[in-house]
C-alpha cells in the first residue's frame, strides 16, 4: 500500500475512534442528562413539599391569631353587655322605686328618695351616653398579602453547566497532504 494511503487510512482510523468516543460520550452525557432530570424532579416535589409545609405552619399560625382576636373581642363584648345589663337591671329598680313613691307621694321620705334617684338616674344618663359615644362596631376580616402572591411568578430557573471535553483535530500528517492520484 502507498504510503500516503496508508497515513490517510491511519488518519481515517483514528478519527473514526475519535468520532466512536464523541459518540458514547454523547450517549454517556444524554443518559446523564435523563438521571440528572429525574434527580432535579426529585429535588423540585420536595422544594414543594417544603413551601406547601410552611404554608401549613403560616396558615395555622393566622388560624390561631385569628380565633385569639375572636375571643379576645368576644370576652369585651361579654364585659360590655354583662355592664349595660346590670345598668338596665338598675334603671328597672328605679322604675319600682318611682311606683312606690308614686304611691306614698305626700311622705318627706319619698320627696327625698325621689332626689336621690333624679340624682342617680343623671348620673346613669351621663355614664351610657359616655361609654355609647366609645362603643364600636367589631368586625373580623383577614388581609391578605396579594402582591406577594402577584410577584411570585418563579420557584427557580435552569441553570446549564458546561464542561469542555477536548477537541478532535484532524492528523497533521493528512492535513499537510495534497491529494495524489492513486497508480493503477
Amino acid at each position: 500500500m502507498d504510503p500516503s494511503t496508508m497515513r490517510l487510512r491511519k488518519a481515517v482510523d483514528t478519527l473514526e475512534t475519535e468520532t466512536e468516543k464523541l459518540f458514547q460520550g454523547r450517549m454517556q452525557n444524554k443518559k446523564k442528562l435523563d438521571d440528572q432530570l429525574k434527580f432535579e424532579q426529585g429535588r423540585l416535589r420536595e422544594f414543594r413539599e417544603k413551601i406547601n409545609t410552611h404554608l401549613d405552619e403560616l396558615e395555622d399560625n393566622l388560624a390561631t391569631e385569628l380565633d385569639a382576636f375572636h375571643t379576645q373581642k368576644q370576652t369585651e363584648l361579654e364585659k360590655e353587655a354583662k355592664a349595660f345589663k346590670t345598668k338596665n337591671n338598675t334603671l328597672n329598680f328605679y322604675k319600682m322605686l318611682l311606683d312606690s313613691i308614686q304611691e306614698n307621694s305626700g311622705n318627706t321620705q319619698a320627696v327625698q328618695e325621689l332626689a336621690a334617684i333624679r340624682t342617680q338616674t343623671k348620673t346613669m344618663e351621663d355614664e351610657i351616653k359616655m361609654v355609647s359615644a366609645r362603643l364600636k362596631s367589631i368586625d373580623i376580616s383577614v388581609e391578605y398579602p396579594y402582591d406577594l402572591v402577584k410577584s411570585t411568578t418563579r420557584l427557580g430557573s435552569i441553570q446549564q453547566k458546561v464542561a469542555h471535553i477536548g477537541r478532535v483535530g484532524t492528523p497533521k500528517s493528512t492535513a499537510r497532504s495534497t491529494p495524489r492520484s492513486f497508480k493503477s
